[in-house]
């Protein structure tokens, strides 16, 4: 046992972080990790961040890091104290509390927290706050006094830390990975293992019985694998309940609850039960259960509260299920696969297991069950010049124009290949299609041509593939394993050629700009290829912090956006601008591929959700009488290109100049606009650095705004 300073305490206390207003944060909050309730507000941690359900009304809050200091969205445990004050643990980042208007952090960095890797939390009666870590003990926070405990000053015998329960008469129970529980009574431990009648080694939750019996749950509570049971302890005598003895549904149990009548409710791997007396009853999907998998309970009047691995929140009076899904969006999960928009700006998200979805102002998911899909595992998506959705999958290459689906597989079509990993559409028409295994495919529209080793390929093994400008098709592999990479190779419409000196080898994505240049993401860094030339950028030579570059992205205004497994790193040609959970809303450090969307906002795909930037923009608004009713003008400042877009109550002509700031016109465009949003590019290539001033004349009515241009 090791008692801490105050002084960290007093730091930990001053004013936490301001969340990121610049930053919005869209999350899967349907796997539920904790449930805890006051009053009448139920607190819900998942991995999507915190919700605050009012139990009379349904309404529901949403904090997360981009709208709250909260440091990240993986809430892992929660406890709340007499004064409401909720205690949130995460799963790197330390604990937040939260008293409904100021935010507290508490972490390594600057408290005596033993880790940042919180798994459980327990309040008891003026016993402190109980913290489970992983890999650092136990500990207790207390009058603004930390106490520690490990396994070298304490009888806790080891320091991962799974499950807590803080009683009413001053005792602590332990659970720890696979050695056991642990008492902790007036300065005092007692350790139970298997050999004094714990049925398995690993607990996952604990509760107090209204007869004072330590109800505990054994098991892999977060993956919910293998576990012994239940076991009751009655300070003496061991009783144990499996699969074997009882109609308990599972044996890993991660969640316990005890309701006003003393029944004691079982959330395991496979189902929810109630042992009442010496009656059970199981509850399973077929009985109205949201999902099989059961991860934390909680109980109020005549209501168990259950959260599930992936459906959500549910509330059960006995009779009638009450579903509820606390999530800030339609994300069917966290893990973000690919981005892509439209000509109309309609957003296209490829979510890990969790199909295809849409947003266009409402979310709208496509999966196997309920569309033409061969299945939920969509590795990449792109749009073809008909603005025609094309997405591979684990089992099939589909086609969707926002009606009908066309789906292509080994099984109902000639396709020639299997195992997809990568798609792109050329300039005229043809889509290229890669694979783990069996090369690349083209489709005409017609028939499908296979390319492969034996024709020219250096491999088979396809992880990435793009067409530039010119309809030059780009391939390349990434070093995984006993596949190796082999740097890129390029088909004219004739042959292939090999790069066989590429500064890097090992490629995860490619991505081609308008003018022709090849953008490679690699285990290098980031490679540009333009007019035979290839430019490296590394951490030692550009803002990139980390070399294994997996995604590239390149918006039209001529930024390039890097995923990483640090961070998003965005590359306007002249500044690099690194974007982590230390330093913005982004909600998970692994990046993926970016999309920007009809306002200039980017979306960054992740996996933990969507962190989308705003665009620095300039509004102007007018009013309702005017012939236009806003501009927008993004991004501002601007590098190479920059959007005006502006609604227009009709069709009318317009035209928008290009004046430097003694008023002379350098560049002048008329068009014709439509009613209601047009969006026109500005180049600004051949404009020197400086400010800039724009006319947009549509009818008899003139607008002007400013503008600049860096280098």
């Amino acid at each position: 046992m090791k008692i801490a300073s105050f002084v960290l305490f007093v730091l930990a206390c001053v004013a936490a972080p301001a969340q990121y207003p610049d930053w919005t944060n869209y999350t899967n909050g349907q796997t539920v990790q904790d449930v805890e309730l006051y009053g009448d507000n139920v607190w819900i941690a998942s991995r999507g961040g915190l919700t605050r359900m009012n139990r009379t009304t349904g309404a529901m809050e949403f904090y997360n890091h981009a709208n709250s200091s909260l440091p990240e969205n993986d809430i892992r445990a929660l406890a709340v104290d007499t004064d409401g004050t909720v205690w949130c643990g995460t799963a790197q980042k330390g604990i937040a509390s939260f008293d409904g208007s100021t935010w507290r952090l508490y972490s390594t960095k600057n408290s005596d927290l033993p880790s940042d890797i919180i798994t459980s939390l327990s309040i008891g009666n003026n016993n402190g706050l109980w913290i489970g870590t992983w890999g650092g003990g136990a500990a207790v926070l207390r009058g603004g006094e930390w106490t520690l405990y490990t396994s070298s000053d304490s009888g806790l015998p080891n320091e991962y830390v799974t499950a807590l329960y803080a009683d009413n008469t001053g005792r602590t129970w332990i659970g720890t990975y696979n050695t056991g529980i642990s008492v902790y009574s007036n300065g005092l431990w007692t350790t139970y293992t298997k050999e004094s009648g714990l049925p398995y080694a690993s607990v996952a939750s604990i509760v107090e019985g209204k007869d004072n019996r330590l109800w505990i749950g054994t098991g892999d509570r977060i993956t919910a694998g293998a576990g012994g049971g239940a076991a009751v302890f009655d300070g003496t005598t061991w009783t144990t309940y499996q699969t074997g003895n009882s109609p308990l549904p599972h044996n890993s149990v991660a969640a316990l609850a005890v309701d006003a009548s003393g029944a004691v409710w079982f959330g395991t791997a496979h189902g929810l039960a109630k042992l009442e007396g010496d009656s059970w009853t199981v509850y399973q999907t077929s009985s109205g259960l949201p999902a099989e998998s059961v991860l934390a309970l909680a109980t109020a009047e005549n209501t168990v509260v259950v959260g599930t691995n992936g459906g959500g929140l549910a509330f059960f009076d006995g009779t009638a299920w009450d579903v509820h899904n606390p999530s800030n969006s339609g994300l069917p999960g966290n893990s973000i696969a690919d981005l892509e928009t439209d000509s109309k700006g309609t957003m296209w998200i490829a979510v890990y297991r969790g199909g295809l979805v849409r947003y266009d102002g409402t979310w709208t998911t496509y999966q196997a069950e309920s569309s033409g899909l061969p299945d939920n595992q969509i590795y990449d998506i792109t749009i073809d010049r008909n603005d025609i959705v094309w997405c591979v999958s684990q089992n099939g290459v589909s086609r969707f124009d926002g009606e009908q689906w066309t789906t292509y597989t080994r099984a109902n079509s000639a396709i020639p290949i299997s195992n997809f990993t990568s798609i792109a559409a050329a300039p005229n028409g043809d889509i290229w299609v890669g694979s783990f295994g069996s090369g690349v495919a083209r489709f005409d529209g017609e028939k499908w041509t296979q390319f492969t080793q034996s024709g020219g390929l250096p491999s088979n093994y396809i992880a990435s593939v793009a067409v530039d400008s010119s309809g030059n098709t780009w391939i390349g592999n990434l070093t995984d394993g006993s596949f190796a990479g082999y740097g890129t190779v390029r088909y004219d419409g004739t042959a292939w050629t090999h790069f066989v000196n590429p500064p890097v080898e090992s490629i995860a994505d490619i991505g081609a700009d308008r003018s022709g240049a090849l953008w490679f993401a690699t285990d290098g860094g980031v490679v540009i290829y333009k007019e035979h030339q290839w430019t490296e950028h590394t951490v030692l030579n550009s803002g990139l912090t980390d070399n294994a570059v997996r995604a590239v992205s390149l918006a039209a205004n001529g930024t390039a956006w890097f995923g990483a497994f640090t961070g998003a790193v965005r590359y306007d040609g002249t500044i690099w601008s690194t974007f982590t959970t230390s330093n913005s809303g982004l909600p998970h450090n692994f990046t993926g591929r970016t999309a920007v969307d009809n306002q200039g906002n980017t979306w960054i795909g992740t996996s933990g959700g969507i962190g989308v930037l705003r665009a620095q923009t300039t509004d102007v608004k007018y009013p309702d009488n005017s012939p236009v009713a806003a501009i927008r003008i993004y991004p501002n400042p601007v590098s190479s290109t920059a959007f005006i877009r502006y609604f227009a109550s009709a069709e009318s002509s317009v035209d928008i100049e290009i004046a430097d700031i003694f008023g002379n016109t350098v560049a002048s465009f008329p068009k014709q606009a439509a009613p209601g949003w047009n969006t026109f590019d500005i180049s600004a290539e051949h404009l020197t650095a400086g400010a800039y001033i724009y006319r947009l004349s549509l009818g008899t009515s003139t607008h002007t705004g400013l503008f600049t241009v860096h280098k």
